[in-house]
């Protein structure tokens, strides 16, 4: 039996109640381009048999049940991961007229991008390019008066 389901960072992520090398069950994620990764085996002290399939809360972690297996062989309940590429956050500040916007992730996988107003079906990349000081990503613009906004996107469209 498999349980399963797409993740906020567009992985899927599943179980299976069988397989794995004590054959007590596995959890897997498989990339948007058709990669598989298995990320937990159970081995009855850690569950087995998961069940119920997996709920992502709001604060990024996997949560999941086993049937079997634990302490007193009576099931587990788990935690997998933590906010499993939920997105960067961005930072805003202002120095004298500039506004300063810095994120820690990859910038290949972003574009900074700006419009004048909301709402907006016209959002243009932000230039310069952001600009990478130890693990930090920052683009800095002179304020000229007028309303501006921001946001992060991925190739894919997913907006953070």
């Amino acid at each position: 039996m498999l349980q399963e389901g797409f993740a906020a960072n567009g992985y899927l992520y599943g179980m299976t109640q069988r397989g794995g090398p004590a054959n007590d069950g596995t959890i897997f994620k498989i990339s948007p381009a058709g990669g598989l990764t298995t990320l937990i085996t159970f081995a009855n002290t850690n569950g087995n048999a998961p069940s119920a399939g997996l709920l992502q809360a709001n604060d990024g972690y996997f949560y999941g049940v086993t049937r079997l297996g634990g302490k007193y062989n009576l099931g587990t309940l788990f935690r997998l991961g933590g906010a499993p590429n939920s997105g960067p956050s961005l930072s805003l500040s202002l120095n004298n007229t500039n506004i300063i916007i810095q994120w820690t992730n990859n910038p290949a996988n972003y574009t900074l991008q700006f419009t004048s107003g909301l709402p907006s079906t016209n959002w243009t990349t932000a230039l310069p390019q952001p600009t990478l000081e130890g693990n930090v990503y920052g683009y800095t613009n002179y304020i000229n008066g007028n309303s501006g906004f921001y946001r992060l996107i991925q190739p894919s469209g997913r907006i953070n």
